[in-house]
């Protein structure tokens, strides 16, 4: 009447013990680590923002607000932009002393690579070499927005005290 069936139903596959079911939950862990790595990034358009919940402050959810705009500067002038936590770019290096550690940890590298000239050189040295250095909490009178914009300004056009204030819609 309610098509219930009273004959025994045999099970063919094995029943998982719990040595089989953490084999398994091994494998697909040590999978999940082969597979991922650990350096975090946002990413939107042509901004990259490495590291971002390690910037010092509140610098990333400031920068997130603005990716937008960025990235449409960044398509303009044909750059790529990257934001980057300056402390951790030098956290494997040995030979830095602990002063220059704590200096670099409110400061923030701002790089734009020119997407036109496909360079694959991401040295630490060539970083510092042609990004700019934006101290967060250094002249607090200025607002941190601001310093991105120069900073910004100065990578796009390369011209100093150039900033794109009006393009971040910042006053």
């Amino acid at each position: 009447m309610f098509g219930i069936k009273f004959s025994p139903v045999k099970n063919t596959r094995p029943i998982k013990t719990i040595e089989r079911e953490m084999e398994s939950t091994r494998a697909r862990y040590q999978h999940y680590l082969e597979t991922t790595s650990d350096n975090y990034m946002a990413q939107r358009g042509d901004v990259k923002i490495k590291d971002p919940h390690t910037m010092a402050g509140n610098a990333y959810y400031e920068i997130r607000e603005f990716i937008n705009p960025i990235s449409k500067l960044a398509k303009k002038y044909n750059k790529e932009v990257t934001f980057e936590d300056a402390r951790i770019l030098i956290r494997n290096d040995e030979f830095v002393s602990p002063v220059v550690e704590n200096d670099l940890s409110t400061k923030i590298l701002i790089s734009a690579k020119d997407k036109s000239k496909n360079k694959a050189d991401d040295s630490i040295f060539e970083k510092f070499k042609n990004g700019i250095l934006v101290d967060k909490f250094d002249n607090p009178e200025i607002p941190f927005m601001k310093k991105i914009s120069n900073a910004l300004g100065e990578l796009f056009t390369g011209k100093k005290n150039t900033n794109v204030d009006t393009e971040l819609g910042i006053k």
